[in-house]
C-alpha cells in the first residue's frame, strides 16, 4: 500500500523549500496513529506478521489515511519523513511486543536519503529480524543496482524485504535476482477478483509456482470474502490479507477504535 501526497495544516512540519509537509515533532500528542493490518496463514488461523500503516483523525472522529499521503505528488524529503515516522512507530511496537512481527511501506528515494540512514542509525540494534520493508512494485527504479547497497544495508541488519503490489507495474523480474527479496505481494487487482476470473487465476498461479522456486513468501492483497481466500489458498498462496481477513486496527489500546475503509 502506498499513500504519500503532500498537505500543508496543524500538526506538520516543513521539510523542504518546496512547501512540502510532513508530521512534526508535535506529532506524537497529535492525532496520529500506527494501524496494524494482519496477514494471516492462507488455510490456517495463524497471523504471519501486520502491515503497519500511519493514521490520522479526521473531523467526523474517524482515523483514516492522512490526506497528506494521499495526492500523489509528495517531494521525495517529504517521504523520508512520513516512511521515517512509521518505521520509529514499528519500533516502538516491536520493543513492547516481543512476538510481534511489522511491514512497513517505504518509497525506494527514502532508503538513499540521509534521514533515512540517521533513523535507522539511531535505532540501533532493535528489532530489526521482525521488520519487513515493503516497496512498491511500479516506484521500483529501473536499475536495480542503484537500490541494492541501501537493501543489502537492509539485510545485514536482519530485516526482510518484500516486493509490494506485484504484478501490477512491470513484473520486477530483474529485481527479484539482483535484490536479497524475501517476499512478494501480490496486487489486489490480480486477487480480488481471482476466484472468478481465468485469466488473473492463471497469471497468479504461474506467479506462485516461480517465487516458489525462488523461495520467496507470497502473500496475495485485497482478500475481500471467502471464495476469494478459498481461491488463492488453492492456489498456493502462503499469506492472505485484506478486509476478509482483518481490517487495520490502532495498536494503542487507547486510541479510537472506528477506522475508515481507506485502500
Amino acid at each position: 500500500m502506498t499513500e504519500h501526497g503532500q498537505e500543508a495544516g496543524g500538526g506538520f512540519a516543513r521539510v523542504d523549500g518546496a512547501g512540502q509537509w510532513g508530521p512534526g515533532a508535535s506529532e506524537e500528542t497529535g492525532p496520529f496513529a500506527l494501524a496494524l493490518q494482519p496477514v494471516r496463514a492462507a488455510g490456517a488461523a495463524r497471523i504471519l506478521f501486520c502491515e503497519a500503516l500511519l493514521r490520522q483523525r479526521g473531523p467526523d472522529g474517524h482515523m483514516a489515511v492522512p490526506p497528506a499521503l494521499l495526492s500523489g505528488s509528495t517531494s521525495p524529503a517529504a517521504c523520508a519523513v512520513w516512511d521515517c515516522a512509521v518505521l520509529e512507530r514499528a519500533f516502538a511496537h516491536l520493543r513492547a511486543n516481543p512476538l510481534a512481527r511489522l511491514s512497513v511501506n517505504v518509497e525506494p528515494t527514502t532508503l538513499e536519503h540521509g534521514l533515512w540512514r540517521q533513523t535507522c542509525a539511531r535505532l540501533g540494534d532493535g528489532p530489526w529480524s521482525r521488520l519487513i520493508v515493503e516497496l512498491t512494485e511500479r516506484r521500483l527504479p529501473l536499475d536495480p543496482a542503484s537500490l541494492k547497497p541501501a537493501l543489502d544495508a537492509l539485510h545485514s541488519r536482519g530485516a526482510a524485504l518484500a516486493i509490494d503490489d506485484f504484478g501490477a507495474g512491470r513484473t520486477a523480474l530483474r529485481h527479484l535476482i539482483d535484490w536479497p527479496v524475501d517476499m512478494v505481494k501480490f496486487d489486489c487487482r490480480l486477487c480480488t477478483v481471482a476466484a472468478r476470473d481465468a485469466a488473473r487465476r492463471a497469471v497468479l498461479g504461474g506467479l506462485v509456482r516461480m517465487a516458489g522456486q525462488l523461495d520467496l513468501l507470497t502473500v496475495a492483497e485485497g482478500v475481500e470474502d471467502a471464495d476469494c481466500a478459498g481461491c488463492l489458498t488453492a492456489l498456493g498462496v502462503d499469506g492472505l490479507q485484506g478486509f476478509h481477513i482483518g481490517a487495520p486496527a490502532l495498536s494503542d489500546p487507547a486510541a479510537p477504535a472506528a477506522l475508515r475503509r481507506t485502500g
